[in-house]
């Protein structure tokens, strides 16, 4: 989860279309996607689960960095 979170951030920080404000709240989302994605890895009881849950919480964090206009 750190280095999809650490490369969506450095999408997000260097997306010229957003403003600051932006790329806070779309930061502030990963991070939280983030923990939320580690806590649901970390609650899994088998390989299957973790892989779910890792697949799950990359494409949440993925979906955070959305360009502006």
């Amino acid at each position: 989860m750190d280095k999809v979170a650490e490369d969506t951030k450095a999408k997000i920080n260097g997306d010229a279309t957003l403003t600051t404000a932006e790329k806070a709240a779309q930061s502030a989302s990963v991070d939280a996607d983030k923990d939320e994605g580690e806590k649901a890895i970390d609650a899994a009881t088998n390989a299957d689960g973790i892989n779910a849950a890792y697949d799950a919480g990359k494409s949440k964090i993925d979906g955070d960095h959305v360009s502006g206009s």
